[in-house]
């Protein structure tokens, strides 16, 4: 365990001989809200393919996913999760063809980004 009684919560000790990619793992373990609020990354995630899914619809049909998103913004709050999704014309993300819709054409977004954009660090 890298935890210590600093108030960085991280041994220096182990710091200074972790590897650059286990100090950034011990640095990520110190949000908080990772355990006492997982839902917080749950809900990013969630909202993260509906709107990869407004993204694949605007490239087709842009003003009938901008209504549908307008409709979602209408009535956020005003009804469940899944019935706000299916409000608006997408899939839920609680299943998987959710991702299957999208995951061709972002695969084909980053496949056209060069390498150099990408930090090697």
């Amino acid at each position: 365990m890298l935890a210590d009684s600093s108030s960085s919560g991280i041994c220096p000790t182990a710091i200074t001989t972790a590897t650059h990619s286990s100090r950034l793992a011990a640095v990520w373990q110190q949000q908080r809200h990772i355990y006492e609020s997982p839902f917080y990354y749950i809900d990013y995630a969630l909202a993260q393919v509906c709107a990869l899914q407004f993204w694949v619809r605007a490239k087709s049909d842009r003003d009938a996913a901008w209504r549908d998103y307008l409709e979602l913004c209408r009535a956020g709050g005003t009804r469940a999760f899944t019935q706000l999704v299916a409000l608006a014309n997408l899939q839920s993300p609680f299943e998987e063809r959710s991702f299957t819709a999208i995951i061709g054409d972002i695969n084909a977004r980053l496949d056209g980004v060069p390498d150099t954009h990408f930090d090697k660090g």
